[in-house]
């Protein structure tokens, strides 16, 4: 396998980073219950901007996290202040590495040539005692806009849809098992509902306690331990594409080509299959 290339950034690293100058940092953090936006506003790291997973998506759809079409992605980048100007963006969020995937997943899906995740998120950083900043700012209110650094190109070949879920589901009935469906949630939201077909890992243990990631082999014997079949093409899928997006990570950490993360995920298929 070939593995992606530095999908983690040391707080170290970001550190150096930030105090030249050489990065953007966003927060894509998600609070269920809570406002991620307003804990960003008391404590975030240095320059960072909120990505608001819930708020950057497709309007027109019922799915909490839909993605986006380019041209939308687009205004809300502009919005956002977030160039695509070959700087490394790092994206971290406030829980460890839990959300920071999905954000991750959304820049590099659509065109963004640097983009890392901070190791062991805000909580490593804060209690390393580095450099945070707290107050309101004007968030999505960017006004110095240059059209030609804000250039998006899609890459569909990361990402799986619900047709493409349909059909193998039902080569999956007919006995196909060349793909494998990977649902990384907790067991105990796993049994609340996924697609069909779905092998529960959840990937707790894939992290130290300090939530930084352990190393890329103990981590790939983790996943084959626990019945990811690494020699097949491997989708994830969750609830909402959050989650999935950390196993879409975690595959590629280890240097998985052959995954697809489903964004619509179970909220989608529960939904078109009930219409």
């Amino acid at each position: 396998m070939v593995e992606e290339s530095n999908i983690f950034l040391s707080t170290q690293e970001l550190q150096e980073l930030i105090d030249s100058g050489s990065c953007q940092v966003i927060d894509s953090t998600i609070i269920p219950g809570a406002s991620a936006l307003e804990a960003h506003f008391e404590t975030r790291i240095k320059s960072a901007k909120f990505f608001n997973i819930l708020e950057i998506k497709d309007k027109t759809s019922s799915h909490t996290c839909a993605m986006p079409s380019q041209n939308d992605f687009t205004e809300f980048m502009k919005q956002l202040g977030l160039p695509n100007d070959g700087r490394l963006v790092v994206v971290y969020d406030q829980q460890g590495v839990t959300t920071s995937p999905r954000g991750w997943f959304m820049l590099k899906y659509f065109g963004y040539p640097q983009v890392r995740i901070l190791d062991g998120g805000l909580p490593k950083w804060v209690s390393e005692s580095r450099p945070t900043e707290s107050g309101t700012y004007p968030h999505m209110q960017n006004a110095s806009v240059e059209p030609s650094l804000y250039q998006f190109s899609e890459h569909p070949e990361t990402r799986a849809l619900f047709e493409d879920i349909k059909t193998l589901v039902e080569k999956k009935n007919e006995g196909d098992n060349s793909v494998q469906f990977w649902d990384p949630r907790p067991a105990s939201v796993f049994e609340s509902g996924s697609i069909p077909y779905a092998h529960n890992f959840p990937v707790k243990d894939c992290f130290n306690e300090d939530k930084t990631i352990k190393p890329k082999q103990e981590v790939e014997r983790l996943m084959r331990e626990n019945g990811i079949d690494l020699d097949k093409t491997v989708i994830t899928s969750c609830l909402k594409g959050n989650t999935s997006s950390l196993g879409y990570m975690l595959l590629k950490y280890v240097g998985k080509q052959e995954a697809k993360n489903y964004t619509g995920s179970y909220e989608e298929w529960k939904a078109f299959n009930e219409a």
